[in-house]
């Protein structure tokens, strides 16, 4: 009798709150609403230190385990015959069944559906008033349940539908956010494991006390490791990104990819790698990989803009599978299948794929190419639609480039700077941008990326000036432009020329420049022609070649130079024999990235 009590009231609020919300009514308190059925609580929640969770251990099968639980807990389909009265939720979509809510039960379920958002750890939702706290608890006891490190922070505010004017919904949105950022910085207590002087250590994050030896290799893990490694070994490692680009592969045309293979076989038999080495074996020096962290600029204030709940939701859908589809496409034209021995691997690891951010590992020389690829596709997806119309939304990318034995955490760490530094170019130019530093020493993880930069060898202060050895971060535009000119370099000068030019920019600007300019005067025409030509597009003065005058900064006057950049990229680039096999390829087939050939990205 309770239950059905709670069901009609359920249906009730569907009708009269939930509804109503959805079709884009606006807000207000209405007392009479709440005393007749409760009223509508916003929810919200987001993870905490995720990253800090996913990447404490370097083994690519926990790195993986760990995104795929926290996948599932947050965009997980509930299982086919839930609920029972034996099974508890697993994920946050179950816990709202639990409560006996509305929600889609499969990325085709067309039904209504409380959450408006989950993604990248997050969770926007509308629940009955008297239910808030409940679902609340819910969802802050799952994670640390399931991951036994991780937790999740969830604030509430009572909201409700009126026909009379209610308040902005971006100012909404803000005091939503300001909850639950207090409560991300009011948490109490985290899960705490006493590592006693005798315990052994696990032997995969080096933090926690292991809890005995875990087959099917026998090491010694700790309960948060262990489970990250059974979820990787339970599913094969084919977690829902691979799966999804196996699918889209399978309906696609990609013949380089695809790497003499049948579609069908490349689905079936093709696995992912099982380490990280594997991946940086399909580089060209069998040993780097790329790591990219991509980023929305200003999605947050972007969405928060929005007129209403159903506006919010649809521009949060068309971001992800903005973000989706321009990593799927940059996988598929620059890789392709590898054979390493008698295994066939997808040379790349989607660690996770948010609302608007996206992290992946790939091969070191296709990480350039790559990351040019998602974010003027991101930009080109988006402007498709008409929500994304007159309003630029734009996404910025940090690349570190090393040797695949690097710790993990610290590349992130790095990517992370170079973010930063990134989204600070878009902020003052308003277009996405991407940083990206090479890894060719140990010396550049013991500093922080701004300290790093303002010392030698990448800074040089001589006779009252700052000579800044590369002009990073770059636009997209820029950043094609770049590459443009590496292909055209790549061509007409010899690496050898290439690499004694940027020897002589360590000895400081005057230096350089008589060097460039002696080597100008030895020069036959058409590398003249070339020279000329470079310094224009890239708006150097001939008297101060190889230089870029700057803004003054700090009462100095501040030059930059592309040459260095122009090496490191130079050095990145795949064999030409394959690049030319690949360009050819790609225009018989006539793909286009943003409008462009994709072997002009």
């Amino acid at each position: 009798m309770e239950q059905e009590v709670h069901d009609k009231q359920n249906k009730e609020w569907i009708k009269q709150e939930l509804n109503p919300i959805l079709r884009g009514n606006c807000f207000a308190p209405s007392t009479e609403i709440i005393d007749q059925i409760g009223g509508t609580a916003l929810l919200s929640a987001d993870t905490d230190k995720i990253k800090e969770y996913v990447f404490e251990s370097a083994k690519l099968p926990e790195i993986r385990g760990a995104s795929m639980i926290l996948d599932y807990l947050n965009q997980g389909w509930p299982s086919d015959n839930y609920p029972n009265d034996s099974q508890l939720p697993s994920n946050l979509r179950e816990i709202f069944l639990h409560h006996g809510l509305p929600t889609r039960r499969s990325k085709d379920d067309k039904q209504d559906d409380c959450i408006v958002y989950a993604g990248g750890g997050s969770l926007l939702a509308l629940v009955p008033l008297d239910l808030a706290d409940a679902i609340k608890a819910d969802i802050e006891k799952i994670y640390p349940d399931e991951t036994s490190a991780a937790t999740i922070s969830c604030v509430w505010q009572p909201i409700a539908v009126s026909d009379g004017e209610g308040i902005k919904f971006s100012e909404l949105m803000a005091r939503q956010s300001l909850l639950l950022r207090r409560a991300k910085e009011e948490k109490e207590s985290l899960p705490f494991f006493e590592a006693i002087p005798y315990s052994r250590r696990c032997e995969s994050c080096q933090i926690r006390p292991s809890v005995g030896q875990v087959p099917p290799d026998g090491r010694w893990l700790c309960l948060p490791c262990n489970k990250k490694s059974f979820r990787s070994r339970k599913q094969g490692g084919k977690k829902e990104w691979a799966k999804e680009f196996a699918e889209e592969l399978s309906e696609s045309n990609d013949e380089w990819y695809l790497n003499g293979r049948t579609k069908e076989y490349v689905v079936k038999n093709v696995e992912i790698a099982s380490e990280i080495e594997k991946i940086a074996y399909a580089s060209k020096d069998k040993k780097s990989i790329g790591f990219i962290y991509a980023d929305g600029n200003d999605i947050g204030k972007f969405l928060d803009n929005s007129k209403n709940f159903s506006e919010y939701k649809k521009k949060s859908e068309i971001l992800h599978k903005a973000v989706r589809d321009s990593v799927y496409k940059a996988l598929r034209f620059h890789l392709k299948v590898t054979q390493i021995e008698v295994e066939e691997i997808h040379p790349f690891e989607i660690v996770t794929i948010g609302g608007d951010d996206a992290i992946i590992i790939v091969p070191g020389d296709r990480a350039i190419d790559i990351s040019i690829c998602i974010g003027r596709t991101f930009e080109s997806y988006l402007s498709e639609f008409e929500e994304f119309r007159g309003q630029k939304v734009t996404l910025s990318l940090g690349l570190v480039v090393a040797d695949y034995n690097n710790p993990v955490y610290f590349l992130l760490a790095l990517a992370e700077d170079l973010l930063k530094n990134a989204k600070k170019k878009n902020r003052e130019c308003r277009e996405g941008a991407i940083d990206f530093l090479v890894i060719k020493s140990q010396t550049a993880l013991s500093t922080d990326l701004s300290n790093l930069r303002a010392h030698y060898p990448w800074t040089i202060e001589s006779y009252g000036e700052k000579a800044i050895l590369t002009s990073r971060p770059y636009t997209w535009s820029k950043m094609n432009e770049l590459r443009r000119t590496v292909q055209e370099i790549h061509k007409d000068l010899p690496r050898t020329q290439l690499q004694a030019l940027c020897r002589s920019l360590r000895k400081g600007r005057r230096a350089s420049t008589m060097f460039y300019r002696y080597q100008w005067a030895r020069a036959d025409n058409q590398r003249k022609d070339l020279l000329s030509k470079i310094e224009r597009k890239w708006g150097v003065e001939s008297i101060n070649s190889p230089w870029i005058k700057q803004n003054p900064k700090d009462g100095h006057d501040c030059f930059s130079t592309i040459w260095e950049d122009i090496r490191e990229l130079n050095d990145l680039m795949p064999s030409s024999n394959d690049e030319i096999a690949r360009q050819e390829l790609m225009q018989q087939k006539g793909h286009s990235i943003g409008g462009e050939q994709v072997h002009e990205s």
